[in-house]
């Protein structure tokens, strides 16, 4: 089946990139730090990903994931992910915004995925914070975005990292942004990471800037739409 195939493969990059090595560079400096973010994929095509800026609380402690087997904390934190986009979005401002963008594109929330640009949060909030361990958290997040990019392939992507991320997002992709256009200054960033049309945009948490996202929304569904032939979800 092809989601068994498509889950393992993110599941032995997830492996990959969580290398002893990789572990070492926290040595430290992990004191914190929340449990790493590990996303599970879609059973159909990701028509669009919508990629946040940090959980700030996800599985645990970073320390825990030395506590036993790698592979079954791979295991648990893409369960966990999965169990989430299951679940009714409630008060979170982010659920509701999945929620709704499946409703934008005429699509499941299965076909919406759900990444972040760190996979690490310090205290509830932005690794940035500590400058301790920061280094590690932005090399560590660059590799599973872009693995999770890479075994995906998402159609389309929403960064809603809002302006103040900007330098972190160009940095993990650092040679594989293409066609850049700012269309508002700070609100609406247009780019494209390969064939894949992708807009730099608000966190939902700002309402006052709902029509950035829906003008995303719209661009990528019409996107859509003219390169699939209109297809049906």
């Amino acid at each position: 089946m092809q989601s068994v195939d498509l889950k393992q493969r993110l599941w032995d990059a997830y492996q990959a990139v969580l290398s002893q090595e990789m572990l070492a560079k926290f040595d430290g400096c992990s004191d914190g730090l929340t449990g790493v973010f590990l996303p599970s994929a879609a059973e159909k095509p990701m028509r669009l990903m919508i990629v946040g800026m940090e959980t700030r609380a996800w599985n645990g402690s970073f320390k825990q994931i030395h506590d036993g087997d790698l592979r079954g904390y791979i295991e648990d934190s893409m369960c966990k992910h999965q169990a989430y986009l299951d679940m009714p979005p409630a008060r979170s401002c982010f659920g509701r915004f999945h929620q709704y963008a499946a409703a934008k594109l005429g699509c499941s929330r299965k076909e919406v995925g759900w990444g972040n640009l760190f996979a690490v949060a310090y205290k509830k909030g932005s690794p940035k914070k500590d400058s301790k361990s920061f280094a590690a958290v932005q090399e560590l997040s660059m590799q599973l975005l872009r693995e999770q990019l890479r075994v995906i392939q998402p159609q389309s992507i929403i960064f809603v990292t809002g302006w103040r991320y900007d330098s972190d997002l160009k940095r993990s992709l650092d040679g594989l942004i293409d066609r850049s256009e700012v269309l508002i200054k700070k609100a609406l960033w247009e780019f494209y990471l390969g064939d894949t049309l992708c807009y730099r945009t608000s966190h939902p948490r700002h309402v006052t800037a709902a029509q950035h996202r829906d003008s995303a929304l719209s661009k990528i569904s019409a996107y859509l739409s003219a390169s699939q032939g209109d297809v049906a979800c």
